[in-house]
C-alpha cells in the first residue's frame, strides 16, 4: 500500500488482501448438476468446504470467485452489496445456480472426478464470509 507523506494510516492499509489468482491457479465452474446441496447465502469471496455427497468425504476448501444464477449473472445481496455476516444475507438478486472457485487444475480434476463418480452430488458448506 502506498502511503502519502503525512497521511493518516488506516487499518485497511494493513489488511491482507488474498483475493487474487496465484500463478498456478485459475477460476473453475462447479456445475449446477454437480451440486446436491448448498446455502443460498454463498457469495463472492466466501470459503467453502466441498464434500462428496454420499459419503460426506471432504474433497477440499476453496475460495469462491463468483456466484452465478441460471443466466450467468452474479448473485449479490441487491444492488451489488456484499454483507459480511451470512445470516444478514436475507435478500438476493436471484437464486444461486452454481459457483466458480479459485483452485489449480489438479484440484479441479479431483472435484470433477468425485462429482461424476458420486450419485448423491456435492455438498458445499460455507466456511467463512468475506469481511467487507
Amino acid at each position: 500500500q502506498d502511503i502519502l507523506k503525512n497521511a493518516q494510516v488506516s487499518e485497511k492499509y494493513l489488511a491482507d488482501k488474498d483475493f487474487y489468482l496465484r500463478n498456478h491457479e485459475s477460476i473453475f465452474v462447479i456445475h449446477p448438476e454437480w451440486i446436491a446441496m448448498r446455502s443460498s447465502s454463498i457469495r463472492r469471496g466466501d470459503w467453502v468446504d466441498i464434500y462428496e455427497g454420499a459419503e460426506l468425504k471432504k474433497i477440499g476448501t476453496y475460495r469462491v470467485a463468483f456466484v452465478k444464477d441460471a443466466n450467468e449473472t452474479e448473485v449479490t445481496d441487491g444492488e451489488g452489496n456484499f454483507k459480511s455476516n451470512s445470516l444478514d444475507r436475507i435478500a438476493s438478486t436471484s437464486p444461486v445456480s452454481h459457483i466458480e472457485i479459485i483452485t489449480d487444475i489438479s484440484e479441479y480434476k479431483k472435484i470433477a472426478q468425485r462429482a461424476q463418480d458420486s450419485e448423491a452430488g456435492l455438498l458445499l458448506v460455507q466456511k467463512q464470509v468475506v469481511g467487507r
